[in-house]
């Protein structure tokens, strides 16, 4: 049996950080999607979304430090689940996407 972690999204940077890391140029950085559906009484609804992506340049990703706020971005990648306790004590979990392959997408 073939096993698949795989997640493609498109969107709109929110918050990015680019560091440095043993010499390697990494991006975290929110990213904002949209779906738009028609509700029952025919008027739009539109969910936002928005998702975790860690970015680390090198192979198939060149450019992070391009990533900024306002730029529109394609990702695909895998899902990770990272677990924390936060200041309060409580245990939580959030869904971060490991970028494998990225896209800044001209306007």
């Amino acid at each position: 049996m073939e096993f698949l972690n795989k997640f493609e999204i498109a969107g709109v940077v929110g918050v990015a950080n680019v560091s440095t890391i043993s010499g390697t140029k990494v991006a975290r950085f929110s990213l904002m999607t949209e779906y738009g559906s028609t509700s029952k009484d025919g008027g739009l609804t539109i969910e936002t979304t928005w998702f975790s992506v860690t970015a680390m340049e090198g192979g198939k990703i060149i450019g992070v430090d391009k990533i900024q706020k306002g730029a529109k971005v394609k990702v695909c990648g895998r899902v990770r689940v990272r677990r924390y306790m936060d200041a309060s004590g409580n245990d939580r979990q959030c869904w971060d996407v490991m970028a494998q392959n990225l896209e800044i997408m001209e306007d």
